[in-house]
């Protein structure tokens, strides 16, 4: 064998043992993240309990009620709330979505401060702008500019919403949403439950239109 092709082949076994630490390393630092293509549809029973509280953002009493537990630092959080809000848009005032929190602290330690900041918005009522803030900035949350946030947000009150986050107001009620995700087998983020049907992973968005599609009709003028 020439130099030339024993440099060739050690180059090839080099950068064939780069991917394989490569995947790996990934599939210990994010074993609950759901992959981007995952569809599994899992039914649970007892779903009322998940639709009681949490942070609401459209009508309270809509036709579809939309459970989603999320991760202000997960990509696919990002991807699916656009989708989420395109699902608002196309039945205006018939979906709500109940948002739960379900911070992935090995990997994500900005998720939780993040979801408390968005609570204290919640106690001023832009939860849903400061949770928009929240995925628009997501690159920078190491920067943890939540009173910035809150300013871009219109919150009102900010150094109320200032103490709220210093104190860690919500700690437990983010504990609490993860705690009850964990009950139904909640394992990564997004996941979405819809009637007793839960989905995990962006896919799940196309679901979530086609079962309230089903519901309410091609343009939300189904059932009442």
């Amino acid at each position: 064998m020439t130099r030339l092709s024993s440099n060739g082949l050690s180059l090839v076994l080099a950068v064939c043992a780069v991917t394989i630490t490569g995947l790996v390393v990934r599939r210990e630092l994010f074993p609950s993240a759901p992959s981007a293509q995952q569809t599994t549809v899992k039914t649970i029973v007892d779903w009322q309990p998940l639709v009681q509280g949490g942070s609401v953002v459209g009508p309270p009493g809509a036709s579809i009620r939309i459970v989603s537990f999320l991760d202000y630092q997960c990509p696919f959080c990002a991807e699916s709330h656009a989708g989420l809000v395109r699902l608002r848009e196309l039945y205006p005032g018939r979906v709500a979505v109940i948002y739960r929190h379900f911070p992935l602290e090995s990997i994500h330690p900005y998720a939780r401060p993040a979801a408390v900041a968005a609570e204290c918005a919640a106690e001023q009522d832009r939860f849903e702008e400061y949770q928009g803030t929240l995925f628009a900035s997501q690159n920078t949350l190491h920067l943890q500019q939540w009173h910035d946030w809150a300013v871009l947000s219109g919150v009102h009150d900010l150094p109320a919403f200032d103490r709220c986050v210093a104190e860690g107001r919500y700690n437990d009620r983010v504990s609490q949403d993860v705690q009850l995700g964990r009950s139904v087998g909640v394992d990564g983020t997004p996941t979405f439950v819809l009637n007793g049907r839960m989905v995990a992973g962006t896919p799940g968005i196309a679901l979530l239109e086609e079962w309230s599609r089903d519901l309410l009709g091609p343009r939300g003028v189904g059932n009442q």
